[in-house]
């Protein structure tokens, strides 16, 4: 722990694997929302922490609402531009419903999750064209003309759907 107070820590990941260092952030979180109602922890220098989604999750089994969420490398190009400046920065919350299902969303700010992208490049696979965009001199390019005519495609489209 580099930082503490009642509700909120800092933790020092030591250049360790976010599968180790993001449950124990999460259950520090949640042992200080037992006590003070609220519970936040944010982690640094850590890696690759997986699945979003499993720590959310994870307040559940204490009945307690879980919000997991990261920053990730650029690795996606925004609309129209040649480098890669946004990461798929992924965002988990789950909560519980009772004698319900919980709500659980787990998703990225980009088309396609870091981890799909990653097995597709160890796989010598090229991404989808519509779901992923690097630079120009990349396979999976897409000419100027078909981006725009996609995109004007997608525009068409009713905006009730959720990906």
């Amino acid at each position: 722990m580099i930082h503490e107070t009642p509700s909120t820590a800092v933790v020092d990941g030591d250049g360790g694997l976010g599968l180790v260092v993001g449950p124990f952030a999460m259950k520090v979180a949640m042992r200080k929302a037992e006590g003070a109602g609220t519970g936040w922890v944010s982690v640094k220098n850590s890696n690759h922490y997986g699945i979003a989604g499993y720590h959310a999750m994870m307040g559940l089994q204490a009945d307690m609402i879980g919000i997991a969420m990261t920053n990730a490398s650029p690795l996606v190009s925004p609309t129209f531009s040649r480098e890669r400046l946004l990461g798929t920065n992924p965002i988990a919350v789950a909560i519980p419903a009772g004698e319900e299902a919980p709500f659980v969303a787990d998703m990225a700010t980009t088309t396609a999750a870091n981890g799909k992208l990653e097995i597709l490049m160890r796989k010598g696979q090229d991404a989808p064209e519509a779901g992923s965009k690097t630079p120009r001199d990349c396979p999976h390019r897409m000419h100027m003309g078909e981006k725009r005519r996609r995109t004007a495609a997608l525009r068409r489209r009713p905006r009730t759907w959720l990906t």
